[in-house]
């Protein structure tokens, strides 16, 4: 354990304030310690600057010193019921020269509602620890209350066998004493709990508390919302069955979108799984159309990116075969003759990355993640859920897995122009690959409108499930990249390209002696396509 200048202060302050030298050593050696746990958990569960965030059993700003320079202003928000500790919080921060201030609250009692916030993302550290039973599940029931839908819980426990409960004491140097009950739980009385109070929750089991916690996390699900337009479900309740796995995709993923009672006007608010909560629109919409992107952390979780990259890895078809695969690299943009007008400029181009790369939705994940990333780029564009994905029968994904290793040459700079009739366009990009674990260098490098360039990758931490959107007008590319093992196919950089869906007619999109037909399709079939193959096409179409 390391036991820095910070530590010290700790102690001396601890000192100060009354406490034992015993009570006060232990807080020395174990400070930064558990800081650091706390912080490195937080960002690994997807803890962003932006989001409204509760510390429950606060103490003396622990966490809050490393948190407050992180959040934005106003954000931090920790409660506690003992005021000595948060004075020598307050003391602490001073002392340290954090100049952002924490919102606070000494209370015994979950009054959470005083701060009249609602919250994406609350920690409850060794908290439960101390608590009765009664204690835990009116914890739970009053932070369903201030908890926004789709937030995320984390909580630290004492694992047992069966519940038990023994006491603690604080000694101050003073004679005064703090006793605190130290409570072991079951998983079985969580399972019961949960179920009373209609919670989700999840057994971290293979996260290391530096004390032996435990740690389980509670999804909130808050009040529920319409979930897909009428419209949209009687589209769906008519396509073939592998189409209809999309029904329901709004409610497991994204996935719950609310729309206003104004008629014609849709999602102000989208509401996903992890600790993003709710997304506001708005500030959606101006982080993309502004600034050039917005990222969407846990669109999907780590697990489905894996298994993804998994099918994708499984499944694919070595180059020069007809049908539908993925490229082992970037390699295809420069391969074959055929050149191509980007940003000014003219460069090689596969021609196969025009058909070949456009994958079906033979994979049920892929495919409903698919069907989110659009519903959720429809909402910020302000359409319907629905466009650009009608009829379904003809819905072919717009989804391209690609990898990149060292044998890719990379992505060279370019934007993509599109007709003067298109609207304003954006892309999306879900992270596959963890940049310094499965690859290094790549990423996405954006020219934005200010004159910065950014790796959007590496400058936003984005981790494996995370959803990149960005202005398809701005001057992007993806550096050479080494994967982390060159023996194991699995390694480098994944990611699944969703461009936007252009409606056009498969006699636009499939020319003579490019590629076959998917699996006997109707030729007059509309179909939703993307790529460089096909917008000079689409834009005619449009035109028409």
């Amino acid at each position: 354990m390391l036991c820095d200048a910070e530590s010290l202060i700790v102690r001396e302050l601890f000192e100060k304030y009354g406490y034992s030298h015993q009570d006060t050593a232990k807080v020395y050696l174990f400070h930064k310690t558990l800081q650091d746990w706390q912080v490195s958990f937080l960002y690994k569960a997807g803890l962003k600057p932006h989001h409204d965030f509760l510390d429950v059993g606060c103490g003396w700003l622990r966490l809050a010193v490393a948190l407050l320079p992180y959040l934005e202003e106003g954000r931090y928000h920790g409660v506690d019921a003992t005021q000595r500790n948060l004075d020598i919080g307050r003391e602490l921060l001073s002392t340290l020269g954090v100049r952002q201030q924490p919102q606070l609250l000494c209370d015994a009692n979950f009054a959470f509602e005083r701060f009249a916030k609602q919250f994406d993302v609350v920690l409850c550290h060794a908290v439960l620890t101390h608590l009765s039973h009664a204690q835990i599940e009116q914890c739970f029931e009053n932070l369903s209350k201030v908890m926004k839908p789709g937030a995320m819980g984390f909580f630290t426990f004492y694992l047992a066998e069966q519940d038990s409960e023994r006491s603690q004491i604080y000694r101050l140097a003073d004679g005064e004493t703090l006793e605190f009950s130290s409570v072991f739980v079951s998983l079985k009385y969580f399972h019961s709990l949960f179920k009373r109070l209609d919670l989700k929750w999840d057994y971290l089991k293979g996260e290391r508390h530096p004390t032996g916690q435990q740690v389980i996390r509670v999804r909130f699900t808050g009040s529920p919302a319409q979930t897909v337009v009428p419209e949209t479900a009687a589209d769906l309740s008519t396509t073939k069955p592998e189409a209809k796995s999309a029904v329901g995709v709004i409610s497991r993923r994204s996935e719950r979108l609310s729309e206003q009672e104004a008629p014609g006007t849709y999602h102000s608010v989208l509401v996903t799984p992890g600790p993003y909560g709710v997304l506001e629109l708005p500030r959606l919409r101006d982080e993309v159309l502004n600034r050039g992107y917005a990222v969407v952390p846990r669109f999907c979780s780590e697990s489905d990116s894996v298994r993804i990259r998994e099918f994708w890895h499984r499944h694919a078809m070595p180059p020069g075969k007809k049908g539908y695969w993925i490229g082992r690299s970037d390699f295809a943009m420069h391969a074959l003759p055929g050149r191509h007008e980007a940003g000014g400029e003219r460069w090689p181009v596969d021609l196969r990355y025009e058909c070949l790369f456009w994958n079906r939705p033979v994979h049920r994940l892929s495919y409903e993640i698919a069907w989110a990333a659009n519903a959720l780029r429809n909402a910020v564009l302000g359409l319907p859920i629905h466009a650009f994905l009608h009829p379904l029968d003809g819905f072919a994904a717009s989804y391209r897995p690609t990898r990149s290793d060292r044998g890719s040459a990379g992505v060279p700079a370019h934007a993509d122009h599109w007709d003067s009739s298109q609207p304003r366009l954006i892309q999306n990009s879900l992270l596959l690959s963890r940049a310094g674990v499965d690859y290094a260098g790549g990423g996405m490098i954006l020219a934005l409108k200010n004159g910065h360039r950014v790796n959007v990758y590496e400058d936003e931490q984005m981790q494996p499930g995370d959803l990149l959107i960005w202005d398809q007008e701005l001057t992007h590319e993806v550096p050479p990249v080494t994967e982390s093992n060159p023996n194991d196919p699995r390694a480098g950089f994944w990611r699944i390209l969703m461009p936007i869906h252009l409606v056009v007619s498969r006699q636009e999109l499939w020319r003579p002696g490019m590629v076959d037909h998917p699996d006997g399709a109707s030729e007059s079939a509309p179909v939703c396509v993307q790529g460089p193959g096909v917008r000079e096409s689409a834009g005619r179409a449009a035109q028409r």
